[in-house]
């Protein structure tokens, strides 16, 4: 999976969980809304950047497909925090 050691430790706390009996769902949104977004913001910072054209291209991709996960959140969730709206990438 990859990832730093922080984000590691926050896929395994939101696997546990899951596994807890109760109204957590609300919960394990939020989270997922906060590690996507943190997500988004360092894709965003990377873009920023100079970068290759063929790194920029795939490092645009998948902040593209982060940026859908988010909408896709915001949509499941009425009334949620606008975090998953797409930021305008830069050229």
């Amino acid at each position: 999976m990859g990832g730093t050691l922080a984000a590691s430790a926050r896929r395994a706390a939101l696997a546990l969980r899951t596994l807890v009996p109760g109204p957590v769902e609300g919960q394990l949104i939020d989270a997922w809304r906060r590690m996507q977004g943190e997500a988004a913001e360092r894709y965003a910072q990377a873009l920023s950047g100079y970068l290759p054209e063929r790194i920029r291209r795939t490092v645009g991709l998948q902040s593209d497909r982060i940026s859908d996960r988010l909408h896709q959140i915001d949509l499941a969730q009425p009334g949620a925090s606008r975090m998953g709206q797409r930021a305008p990438r830069p050229v």
